[in-house]
């Protein structure tokens, strides 16, 4: 078109269109004032037989001598964008597109993004990120000012024409990734109390995601979640030690340690104290020859989680051969500080010969054939941890009391049993779940047994250790449970101090104990695996029914698998079980057991592959070296004694 041409020469449809269009939304007008501006005069534009205002409007510009390029230019001031589509329009044209297909930025670092096109009307622009509309973002720019996990995603620029919907040029995509980089704590572990209650806060960053596991005197708090918040209460926060391990597939830190001091009134508190608090805690529940007893299983996880919250340093043990039972006392014992507060716990079958209690292993040959030597003697546990002198030794037996006749058993009277004697400290208390000659049993209703069942609920009370065990003998004759008239709780002792188990432990020094008690509380460090699906999977380790020892929890969370699994370990003395405990969002939680860590000779291998739908192996996932966790360090297996 002849931009010099006076506007009343325009075809007259064109001439028809483009008075129309600016009858719309008041563009007449906008172009009234511009133009009355321009020419310094009023302009008389009122509608005169079949013409319009804005025809008039142009009539009268024609008179003045507008040409085309004087009206675009009025057009163009009063951003009449849609009347100068009608008459001249230039297509986008990109003159500078998004300059890569991957930009890596770090974390925190400043992102810029730049396009440019031109056309006639001027072009417009709105930044995307995956596919969704930026708000705000309407220049040929875009920042980023400070770059966050949130950020990353695919960015481009969708480019159209001022005054024409119909135009759109799109640029190039950009990826925006933050560059890996491994877990940098910015603030330590911190309590926090307000309204929310208090909480335990840590800061960190790095690239990719991170994951937070926290520990309380070094043992894991449930699996590794993305959170750094910690909520904690006056009861788990008692005397504790906080920490957190902050990990990606970059790397992990350890964070420093958080001590809280003692927020529980104890009356006793000023009376006595421990030098240090340990316990042992045996249950045996799967026999080789005799029944089972699953209360014992439950019996030691109710123990450790109380004594835990007594700052005693636990170790949990179940089916336990006979050797292991023994290496476990004796090197427990070599790993007591004198003066220390001692606690001995066992629950299994046993029985009473001469009046001596003996403990059954899980190994033990069959009722009518064992002999003394199959088991352990009470004395000889009584005088293993006494050489230790502690200022107080503990020990629960909750067995059974019976004692076999010759008839019963030839083979246990063919054997004279052996003596251990060891010096009496005036420090023992033995506390028996029933008398000598009777039976102990298990609540129908419930997982405990009934001693451990009335034991936990006064556990904790500032009362001493004696008064402890005659409450729970005087709950027993409470109680109108008949099981309970037919077990008779025992206590023996030869206390001089009225010792409690919540006497607090004297300011805490080196002792021979802590590389002992950090050997065996040694797990793997949380694992992230990243898959070639973009997928990955996160490993978090903990004791199992976080209680036990022996015994270790793999939470396998696992990104963009909804396959079965299988999972192969590389030892044939470790017992492996593994069950898929949630699915949603393309992903699923697999939890493994792995039992019987004391027999572990081998750094242990775990290999988990997809399973086809015939139950065959599929492709592999991941390899897991889970090395020689907690218990199995000990070499419990070998013949220490």
């Amino acid at each position: 078109m002849n931009e010099n041409m006076n506007i009343c020469d325009l075809n007259a449809s064109l001439f028809k269109e483009v008075a129309l269009d600016l009858q719309k939304k008041g563009g007449f007008l906008k172009l009234k004032a511009a133009a009355e501006e321009l020419c310094e005069v009023d302009l008389d534009t009122h509608s005169k037989g079949s013409r319009t205002e804005s025809e008039m409007l142009l009539i009268l510009l024609g008179d003045f001598g507008c040409d085309v390029s004087t009206l675009l230019y009025l057009l163009d001031k009063c951003e009449l964008w849609s009347t100068i589509c009608l008459i001249k329009t230039e297509p986008i044209r990109l003159v500078r597109d998004l300059h890569t297909e991957e930009l890596w930025s770090a974390l925190g670092s400043k992102v810029h993004l730049s396009c440019e096109a031109t056309s006639y009307p001027p072009p417009t622009y709105q930044w995307f990120k995956d596919e969704g509309e930026i708000p705000g973002s309407t220049l040929p720019d875009y920042e980023i000012d400070d770059l966050k996990p949130s950020d990353v995603g695919s960015y481009y620029c969708s480019i159209g024409q001022k005054g024409n919907l119909s135009a759109n040029l799109r640029t190039r995509s950009t990826q925006i990734e933050i560059i890996p980089q491994k877990p940098v704590i910015t603030r330590q572990p911190r309590l926090l109390q307000d309204e929310e209650g208090k909480r335990i806060l840590i800061e960190a960053q790095g690239w990719p995601p991170l994951y937070y596991q926290w520990y309380q005197n070094g043992i894991p708090m449930g699996k590794m979640t993305h959170v750094s918040i910690l909520k904690v209460t006056n009861e788990n926060m008692d005397g504790q030690t906080y920490s957190c391990l902050v990990s990606n597939a970059e790397g992990n830190v350890k964070s420093e340690d958080l001590e809280i001091s003692s927020t529980v009134d104890n009356p006793r508190s000023c009376l006595f104290f421990a030098r240090e608090k340990v316990a042992l805690l045996v249950g045996n529940s799967e026999y080789k020859s005799h029944p089972p007893l699953i209360s014992a299983y439950h019996d030691v996880v109710t123990l450790t989680e109380n004594l835990e919250r007594l700052s005693f340093r636990v170790m949990a043990l179940s089916n336990l051969s006979l050797s292991e039972m023994k290496n476990a006392v004796q090197l427990v014992a070599k790993h007591i500080v004198e003066g220390a507060y001692v606690v001995f716990y066992y629950g299994g079958h046993g029985f009473n010969f001469y009046g001596n209690d003996y403990l059954l292993p899980v190994d033990a040959p069959p009722n009518g054939v064992y002999k003394s030597s199959d088991s352990i003697d009470k004395d000889e546990i009584i005088a293993m941890l006494s050489n230790a002198k502690p200022r107080l030794l503990t020990v629960l037996l909750d067995t059974c009391r019976k004692s076999p006749t010759e008839e019963q058993n030839p083979y246990l009277h063919s054997e004279r049993p052996r003596t251990y004697r060891y010096e009496p400290e005036r420090n023992l208390i033995v506390g028996f779940a029933t008398t000598a000659h009777l039976s102990a049993f298990g609540f129908s209703n419930q997982n405990n047994g009934i001693f451990v069942g009335y034991l936990k609920k006064r556990i904790r009370n500032h009362v001493s250790v004696r008064q402890l065990l005659m409450e729970v003998q005087h709950d027993f004759l409470r109680d109108p449970n008949a099981a309970t008239h037919l077990q008779m709780p025992y206590i023996s002792n030869n206390l001089a101090e009225e010792l409690s188990l919540t006497d607090p432990i004297e300011k805490k020094s080196a002792s021979n104990l802590d590389p002992f008690w950090d050997g065996i509380h040694q797990f793997p460090d949380p694992q992230i695996f990243l898959l070639e699906n973009g997928g990955r999977v996160v490993v978090t380790y903990l004791r199992q029914s976080n209680c036990l020892l022996n015994g270790l929890e793999m939470i396998l969370d696992c990104e963009k698998i909804m396959t079965g699994l299988l999972v192969r370990s590389s030892s044939q003395d470790v017992a492996l079980t593994h069950e898929v405990v949630g699915s949603q969002d393309g992903s699923l939680v697999c939890k493994i057991l792995v039992s019987h860590l004391q027999k572990l000779t081998d750094p242990l291998i775990i290999t988990i592959s997809t399973s086809n739908e015939d139950g065959s192996e599929g492709r592999p996932l991941v390899t897991i070296n889970v090395g020689l966790p907690l218990i199995s360090s000990l070499k419990l297996y070998a013949n220490i004694l």
